[in-house]
């Protein structure tokens, strides 16, 4: 298996390739040092004005499992759930 797919990733490299993948990122809103490990890791290419993910980056951001997702109660505890979760007092 590719390497590019089993290398671990930190949580800001997970939340960069993400950002790339959906579009929302470019070179001046992303941390050099994770551009470069990206890279490294045929994640992503950079000519040093633009970035854009390449096929194995795609494939790695979806197989990324979604971090912080909290699983929330159904039924009437779903709000107040929702608002511990928040740190929202009600």
């Amino acid at each position: 298996m590719n390497r590019s797919l089993l290398a671990p990733l930190s949580p800001h490299e997970e939340l960069t390739l993400r950002r790339i993948a959906h579009g929302i990122a470019g070179l001046r809103e992303i941390n050099g040092r994770e551009v470069k490990r990206l890279v490294a890791l045929n994640l992503i290419v950079s000519d040093g004005i633009t970035v854009s993910i390449t096929e194995v980056g795609l494939e790695r951001a979806a197989n990324l499992r979604r971090s912080g997702a909290r699983e929330l109660p159904k039924g009437d505890a779903t709000i107040d759930a929702m608002a511990k979760a928040l740190g929202v007092k009600r």
